[in-house]
């Protein structure tokens, strides 16, 4: 889900996203305080299982 309250058009669509997707108008305020839940811990897990091992990732640097 694209949250958009970056514009009015996006703030205003908010509430009605929302309700078609079924989340509850608290949504924002609980995916936020779930955020924050997240530790430095949870951070190394989720990227030890997810991303490949660092031999065999590749850096790009751009840029002017």
């Amino acid at each position: 889900m694209l949250l958009d309250m970056g514009t009015s058009l996006g703030t205003a669509a908010s509430p009605r996203d929302l309700e078609f997707l079924r989340l509850g108008q608290d949504w924002v305020v609980r995916a936020v305080e779930g955020i924050w839940k997240v530790t430095r811990d949870d951070v190394l897990v989720a990227a030890g299982k997810y991303l490949p091992a660092p031999d065999k990732l590749i850096t790009v640097i751009a840029g002017s």
